[in-house]
């Protein structure tokens, strides 16, 4: 074979044809109207979408609108409260306070001035006041039993005066219808070993009768002089001063010691 019919086995020759190309154009053309077409179908259906999706979360929003306002609403409630409690409690400081220093005042004016002289605090009056009070408290002790003993050692002046005018002839009995105060005196037991004696008379020596108790072996315990309508009473309290001797008290013997001395010095 001869290179030239190789050659021609070799190449191949394309015809064109002019209505393939037409075809293909025509089909190229209703594929891009139909591309067209189905772009436009897609964009109204997602429109279609959107506006029932719009629609449809439209009515979930208002709930939404309505718990921001209540959320709102809530808060605005809570930050009123909250500033009527402050108000509330700043009111009731401020009367506390009105009424502390009110209390506080009223405590200074009842204190003595040596008690809060050079301290300001509140804590050291109150502290001074309650020391204060405790000494009231012992003081009014102390005055209880100063009446009671002079309550009852006035009511025995009463009954002796008595029983003097109704016995004019007894011991020490002597009376001065120009001068009431006459003379009283009373001996009795007092404790285990002691004695009790009640004095009254105008003047009378006390030395004398602390000598004769003395005298008699008793041990002074306490001597008290008190005044009663314009009237002294001397109470004396005396103990056995001999612990080794039997407690033997002759009451009536030394009352009547006792009244003799008053009586040798009263004036008539």
């Amino acid at each position: 074979m001869s290179p030239l019919h190789r050659s021609n086995e070799l190449c191949f020759q394309i015809s064109p044809n002019p209505q393939n190309k037409n075809e293909i154009f025509t089909e190229d053309q209703i594929l891009g109207h139909a591309s067209l077409e189905d772009n436009a179908f897609h964009v109204d259906n997602y429109k279609d979408i959107n506006v029932t999706t719009t629609s449809r979360r439209s009515p979930k929003s208002l709930p939404n609108d309505h718990n921001s306002n209540n959320t709102i609403v809530n808060q605005s409630s809570s930050t009123e409260c909250k500033s009527n409690k402050m108000m509330k409690h700043r009111d009731i400081e401020r009367q506390r306070r009105q009424e502390m220093s009110t209390l506080h005042a009223s405590l200074r004016s009842l204190l003595p001035l040596e008690l809060i002289k050079g301290k300001r605090s509140i804590s050291d009056h109150i502290n001074e006041g309650a020391r204060y009070i405790k000494q009231l408290q012992l003081k009014i002790k102390e005055l209880d039993a100063k009446r009671d003993h002079l309550k009852k050692y006035y009511y025995l002046s009463d009954s002796s005066s008595t029983e003097r005018t109704n016995h004019p002839g007894r011991p020490g009995s002597s009376r001065n219808s120009s001068t009431p105060q006459d003379h009283f005196l009373t001996v009795q037991p007092c404790g285990e070993c002691g004695v009790e004696i009640v004095i009254s008379a105008c003047g009378f020596p006390l030395s004398k009768v602390l000598q004769l108790v003395l005298e008699e072996g008793f041990g002074l315990v306490s001597c008290i002089s008190t005044e009663v309508n314009g009237r002294m009473f001397h109470t004396i309290k005396s103990e056995n001063s001999n612990i080794e001797s039997e407690c033997m008290i002759n009451i009536s013997a030394l009352e009547k010691k006792l009244n003799e001395v008053i009586t040798a010095d009263v004036p008539p």
